[in-house]
């Protein structure tokens, strides 16, 4: 079980015969808008022009990270954490995430070119309904979101900067 010590669950799907799990596995996964995760669930790229929100859902998984085909209800947390990103380069305000559903980040559209600018998203435990279950488990894995940027820096050139004495020297 790559999450943990959490007992084994009965059954290849993950459900005893009573049809309750007595454990469950959570993993972060990015995803679409609609919450599907992506063919690379580590990883996404938000832009500051065009399609600025990156997805993220958090799943049930079986012990070898797959979907589980139920999910249940609940919430638990979830933090951001920048690598090189500052606060003010996107928005992740979600803090508690509902299984299941997708839940974003925004990056913000600034006058700066700061092309390639990373955060990570991960579970931070708190499932609203462990108390259902014998043991949770929270796999470690982050989704690493990259926020790409077309603003170009512009330099301009100075071709003459001397003037006669007692004159106005001025740069634009």
């Amino acid at each position: 079980n790559p999450f943990g010590t959490a007992p084994t669950i009965e059954g290849e799907s993950g459900v005893p015969a009573t049809g309750t799990p007595i454990s469950l596995n959570f993993k972060l996964f990015a995803a679409d808008a609609v919450g599907n995760p992506l063919p690379d669930s580590s990883a996404n790229t938000i832009n500051e022009e065009g399609e600025t929100s990156a997805y993220y859902v958090v799943l049930a998984v079986d012990g070898s990270g797959n979907p589980l085909a139920a999910q249940p209800a609940g919430t638990l947390d979830v933090k951001f954490t920048n690598v090189n990103a500052g606060a003010a380069d996107y928005t992740g305000a979600v803090t508690s995430a509902t299984i299941g559903a997708a839940f974003s980040s925004t990056a913000v559209n600034d006058a700066l070119a700061d092309d390639g600018e990373t955060f990570t998203v991960a579970l931070n435990g708190n499932y609203s309904q462990a108390g259902d279950y014998e043991a949770i488990t929270y796999s470690p894995a982050t989704v690493t979101t990259t926020i790409t940027d077309n603003d170009i820096v512009s330099i301009k050139s100075i071709t003459s900067d001397t003037k006669v004495e007692g004159s106005s020297l001025v740069h634009t």
